[in-house]
């Protein structure tokens, strides 16, 4: 240590009285007396300036979309940016348009392999039916229950695939919204019995009860008897998939002013409040561990339902099961 540096240890306490230190007639600054913006302070000692504190400096703003992307800060936004909105929303529009093309090219092709398949599928299912009449009874000798057993999963299989590729028609027919209606005046309530009765050994074999609701009275609608079984079914199927052994699925009819409403409820497991809206869509399925079919029957009792000018919605809450609910326009009874 030099007699500098010891001078500066030890007789800062006076140093207005050693002109070693500071020149006679010169204070010392203090901390506390106000330093100019914009103007980095001085040592009383040397020449060496301090570095500028962030709170005495007044740097000019940086925007920071000015910089390069890799640059910007995480929380940089665009919005002072419009040459930069201009380019994201021509980047979302093309994304958006190649999404809609890609979109239209996978229903057309879907529906051409639909077309292709439909008379073969059609073919094999009437040859196997025509081989299990020329059987006639089911005997036991030369191996007639084994080629029974076969030409009946034959026919089980050909009217499997032949429903698949109806599905598929439907959807392309209601996203062109060329979907053929043929409304009359129907008893609602008697659709629902009968779409019950067809579904009811499938709820037996899985120890699910089914039952439906209706007053004594028919209660007429104008809607086409054939569309609304089918969603009526979609609706059933998808609710006994959801419903474990020894819950039930409920199918209710009530007149409701001008309309009839119908509503499908099971005691199943429930769906998440953020899936509620992608069951309707194509292909979607919330069951992936036990997929089965294509994942359209909502997309098309939905489209359905609004070809007859109602709307197909759900109520649903985890662990307390769905009710899916629509309205048809009602035909007061005349007489």
């Amino acid at each position: 240590m030099t007699e500098r540096d010891d001078m500066l240890m030890f007789r800062t306490s006076t140093p207005e009285r050693d002109p070693a230190v500071v020149p006679v007639g010169r204070r010392l600054p203090s901390p506390m007396d106000p330093t100019p913006r914009g103007r980095a302070p001085r040592l009383p000692f040397g020449d060496r300036p301090l570095e500028p504190s962030p709170f005495e400096s007044e740097l000019t703003p940086v925007d920071p979309m000015r910089l390069p992307p890799e640059e910007r800060p995480p929380d940089a936004s665009p919005a002072s940016d419009p040459d930069e909105i201009e380019r994201l929303l021509a980047r979302l529009q093309s994304a958006l348009a190649d999404a809609r093309a890609a979109l239209t090219e996978r229903d057309e092709s879907l529906t051409r392999v639909a077309h292709d398949l439909r008379a073969p599928l059609v073919a094999i299912g009437l040859g196997a039916t025509s081989l299990i009449e020329d059987e006639g009874p089911v005997g036991a000798t030369d191996g007639a229950q084994e080629r029974r057993a076969l030409l009946d999963l034959i026919q089980r299989s050909a009217a499997s695939l032949s429903h698949m590729i109806e599905d598929l028609l439907d959807v392309a027919r209601i996203a062109r919204r060329t979907l053929t209606l043929r409304p009359v005046f129907t008893d609602v309530g008697g659709l629902v019995r009968d779409v019950v009765g067809l579904y009811r050994g499938m709820a037996e074999q899985r120890g699910i009860t089914l039952r439906s609701i209706s007053p004594p009275t028919a209660i007429l609608a104008t809607c086409d008897p054939d569309r609304i079984t089918q969603a009526l079914a979609n609706l059933v199927v998808n609710a006994l998939d959801f419903t474990p052994r020894g819950g039930v699925v409920e199918l209710t009819v009530r007149a409701s002013g001008r309309h009839v409403a119908i509503s499908v409820r099971d005691s199943g497991a429930g769906i998440p409040e953020a899936a509620q809206r992608a069951i309707f869509e194509r292909f979607t399925q919330l069951l992936i561990h036990t997929r089965k079919g294509l994942g359209l029957g909502l997309f098309i009792a939905r489209g359905i339902i609004e070809g007859h000018g109602g709307a197909l919605a759900v109520d649903s809450r985890v662990g307390h099961g769905s009710t899916f609910w629509f309205h048809l326009p009602r035909q007061l009874a005349r007489g």
